[in-house]
């Protein structure tokens, strides 16, 4: 399925070592998080991506980031 820069509220994803992560299938036995927030263009040190998902859902236990300029983004994830 692939890259974390497509996943969208509702995917499925699992993690690729501590850092990364790959969307899949959610009936696949290999997902391991639900995404149930993406938000674009958001500052991505860890502390405000905890804030940031904290004021868009409460259902997240962990957060994944990127940082590329106005391209960056924070997904919230919830244990699947």
């Amino acid at each position: 399925m692939g890259s974390p820069d497509r996943a969208e509220k509702g995917d499925c994803v699992k993690k690729e070592g501590s850092d990364s992560i790959e969307v899949v299938a959610c009936d696949s036995s290999d997902a391991e998080f639900r995404v149930s927030e993406r938000i674009d263009k958001s500052v991505t040190v860890d502390i405000a991506a905890q804030a940031a998902c904290s004021k868009k859902t409460d259902d997240f236990t962990s957060v994944y980031s990127k940082s590329e300029g106005d391209d960056g983004f924070v997904l919230c994830l919830a244990r699947k």
